[in-house]
């Protein structure tokens, strides 16, 4: 019987090319943490563009490099996806993997522009970015976002209209956050010794992607608009479930929506407006986030004088009269707007006699020469008191 012929051993598969390029990678981050050159290796060896997008770290590099607009096209992008809110495809994209671990995406590679030979094993390569990356964020921690934030809300309380909208919009993305539609901004004060880190923690769970400084005992936020939010509306009812939420213990004082980035620095003096009155005057979070109270703030933060003046034509007199002569007419006059202008739950709300209390409203006619007892006046004299209010030493 003929011998068969012997079959020539399987050829050995090709080396592959991945453990080398992990370890150049690994050597460029622990050599300078330096994720461009990441990003570099990684676009020449699958031919394409890569790009490193982490904003929880503020890290944004591409290779090739891309001008600062192409970056914050891909920045809004991957904080959308991060949200899991709808977001543009940016031009090009062929593939994106996540970097984080257990299911905590903290952001995103992406392959852009990818050769026209297919993928090949570009997933695999794009892998090890995502797990270089993820080592870089382990060895600098992820407070750069964080970091982000502060300063650019720092600066647009202390230089309010120096900030230009793109500058705004381009670190508010590297701290994770888009504010291209608008925001709401909102303040805090720790008065009872709960600490801001507690509201903090409450701000996270409605608006995953505020921005927030802490300032001592002060919390300052920007809630960001949701998704083709452009009116404001959703995102007004979210910032006053929260305020709901926090209410009585940590009073949330919100600004009206602001739709134009980069009027936000008017929209956080207006949260610390809005917290005065709620301090001065004995309103609720909710009181002076409510409809006339955001007018009046917007009123306040653009023309002043005109509230001054309005102010002056109401409850001046009465402010000067209750200084000058240590009298109650002011608080009388909250307590009887207070209780539906009922004249026994008004005295028994300020501890005196009813016949006390038609006194001085009969004293706040002479001064004022409006008359509580009249609707029309009534109304003149509710909106003199927030005005009081916005303009008092404390606001």
């Amino acid at each position: 019987m003929a011998e068969r012929a012997k079959l020539p051993p399987p050829s050995a598969p090709p080396p592959s090319r991945l453990p080398a390029l992990h370890a150049a990678m690994l050597a460029a981050l622990l050599g300078g943490r330096d994720l461009e050159r990441v990003a570099a290796l990684a676009a020449d060896a699958v031919g394409g563009s890569v790009a490193i997008m982490v904003p929880a770290a503020g890290v944004a590099v591409a290779w090739p490099p891309r001008p600062e607009p192409a970056l914050d096209v891909l920045g809004r992008y991957v904080t959308h996806r991060l949200a899991l809110e709808p977001a543009q495809v940016p031009d090009g994209l062929a593939l994106e993997l996540p970097v984080g671990a257990d299911g905590d995406a903290l952001g995103t590679v992406l392959l852009l522009d990818a050769p026209d030979g297919g993928l090949g094993d570009a997933g695999d390569v794009l892998h090890l970015v995502a797990t270089t990356a993820q080592i870089g964020m382990a060895l600098n921690g992820t407070a750069g976002g964080e970091k982000v934030a502060e300063n650019l809300l720092l600066d647009l309380l202390e230089h309010p209209g120096e900030l230009a909208a793109p500058e705004i919009l381009s670190r508010a993305w590297r701290a994770g956050t888009d504010l291209a539609s608008g925001a709401v901004a909102a303040f805090a004060e720790d008065n009872d010794g709960t600490g801001p880190y507690w509201i903090e923690a409450a701000l996270g769970e409605e608006f995953p992607t505020a921005l927030v400084l802490r300032r001592g005992d002060r919390l300052h936020a920007l809630l960001p608009a949701r998704r083709r939010d452009r009116e404001g509306e959703e995102t007004m009812r979210a910032a006053l479930r929260l305020a709901a939420r926090l209410e009585p213990e940590a009073p949330l004082a919100l600004s009206p929506f602001e739709p134009a980035p980069e009027r936000l620095s008017r929209a956080l003096r207006e949260a610390q407006l809005a917290a005065a009155v709620v301090q001065r005057a004995s309103a609720t979070s909710l009181d002076a986030s409510s409809g006339v109270y955001r007018l009046l703030l917007r009123l306040a933060s653009e023309h002043p004088d005109e509230l001054r003046r309005f102010y002056a034509a109401t409850v001046r007199p009465v402010a000067e009269y209750d200084t000058q002569h240590q009298t109650q007419l002011l608080e009388t006059l909250r307590a009887y707007l207070a209780n539906d202008c009922n004249m026994n739950a008004t005295a028994a709300a300020i501890f005196a006699h009813r016949h006390t209390v038609a006194y001085r409203l009969e004293r706040v006619r002479e001064l004022t020469a409006l008359d509580a007892f009249r609707h029309e006046d009534r109304e003149r004299i509710g909106l003199g008191l927030k005005a009081w209010a916005l303009l008092s030493p404390e606001a």
